[in-house]
């Protein structure tokens, strides 16, 4: 199960990656050597939804929207219960698909405060 703010999402992903990410960043010091700087990996959440309702783009949508942080929980990840506090940094829909049901390709993903 899938919860956001404690709150179980309305639909469930149709691609679903929960590796943590590694954040680094190269560059030059004043000798002309290059520097890494690598941080403690964080863990991060990306879920694509390939048929979601308006109602459900705008659940995804309020919560980007709303200022701090989000609690995300998933009790059935690879890496067993993942529990974390986070910010949403991205919840993209596409345009929606023609016909009459509204549905839109919408891609979410939060990554650990």
């Amino acid at each position: 199960m899938i919860k956001i703010n404690n709150i179980e999402i309305p639909i469930y992903p149709s691609s679903y990656d929960d590796d943590p990410i590694t954040v680094k960043t190269d560059s030059y010091a004043i000798d002309g050597s290059m520097e890494r700087h690598q941080f403690p990996s964080k863990k991060e959440v990306k879920m694509e939804f390939t048929m979601a309702t308006p109602s459900q783009v705008k659940f995804f949508r309020d919560i980007f929207e709303a200022p701090g942080i989000v609690q995300f929980y998933n009790d059935q990840s690879n890496y067993g219960v993942l529990a974390f506090e986070g910010i949403m940094t991205t919840c993209q829909a596409s345009e929606y698909k023609r016909g009459g049901g509204l549905m839109t390709s919408l891609r979410v993903t939060i990554r650990e405060k």
